[in-house]
């Protein structure tokens, strides 16, 4: 059962060292290696922070924070579907310092809608936008990442996912770029410096274990929520256990 305080501030943020924009400079060089996505992210980024805080379980109207659509890499613009989520970092409290940052490594940004040429812009399990997080099935993780917060004042969770691109397109992601995934999440961790990291769902658990030596904190596993085959009681077994990791960081 998840309980969470009947109001509560919801903040995409950054840190005083504005992180967030050498992450996505980090990202663009390496994945789009077009100057203009260097731009495009940075300016996403700064539209969610200014728009798209809001307050649980209400929330604003969208604001222009629903999924962006933006002209796809030269290499995937005869694809149909292409996703790319937004690394972002979520703090509930705006007035205070960030103690430590918790980071939740997920599987990819997964995507239906079919666009031609075009690359589908939005945030982890699409936090940002409302349509998804009022959405009890897309929805899924918004509670839990609202209660794992509660449970440890002064901490922020950035959220992330170890494959960059998504696309249901036969051809695949192109494998030059597979191959520098490993290479963007050690600069993720590099950057961030998160002081615990979740590896959710079984995908972010083998990439993770193949960076190894180079993370200074061992990643706890965590078995993917929103899974559809999950039992209940799994389910609810892996929210606690995600949630606890936010606990268990606070009592230290």
């Amino acid at each position: 059962m998840i309980n969470i305080m009947e109001r509560t501030n919801i903040y995409i943020s950054d840190t005083d060292e504005q992180v967030m924009q050498k992450v996505l400079s980090s990202i663009s060089s390496v994945i789009f290696s077009e100057k203009k996505y260097d731009d495009i992210l940075l300016k996403r980024y700064q539209e969610m922070k200014e728009q798209c805080n809001w307050e649980y379980p209400d929330g604003p109207s969208d604001n222009g924070c629903a999924v962006k659509y933006i002209d796809a890499p030269k290499d995937y613009q005869d694809y149909n579907i292409l996703g790319f989520d937004i690394p972002t970092l979520i703090q509930t409290d705006h007035d205070k310092p960030i103690s430590n940052i918790v980071m939740v490594v997920s599987q990819d940004p997964r995507r239906t809608e079919r666009y031609k040429g075009k690359l589908s812009l939005s945030s982890p399990f699409g936090f940002h936008d409302k349509s998804y997080r009022t959405n009890t099935r897309k929805g899924f993780m918004t509670p839990v990442i609202l209660q794992a917060l509660e449970a440890a004042p002064g901490t922020a969770i950035y959220m992330t996912d170890c494959n960059k691109l998504f696309t249901k397109d036969k051809r695949g992601i192109l494998k030059t770029d597979t191959h520098k995934y490993q290479e963007i999440l050690q600069k993720e961790i590099e950057l961030i410096k998160p002081s615990c990291i979740i590896a959710h769902g079984r995908t972010a658990n083998a990439i993770l274990s193949k960076i190894g030596a180079s993370i200074n904190c061992k990643p706890i596993y965590v078995p993917y929520i929103g899974n559809s085959y999950m039992k209940k009681e799994d389910r609810e077994k892996a929210i606690t256990a995600f949630v606890d990791v936010f606990k268990n960081k606070n009592n230290k």
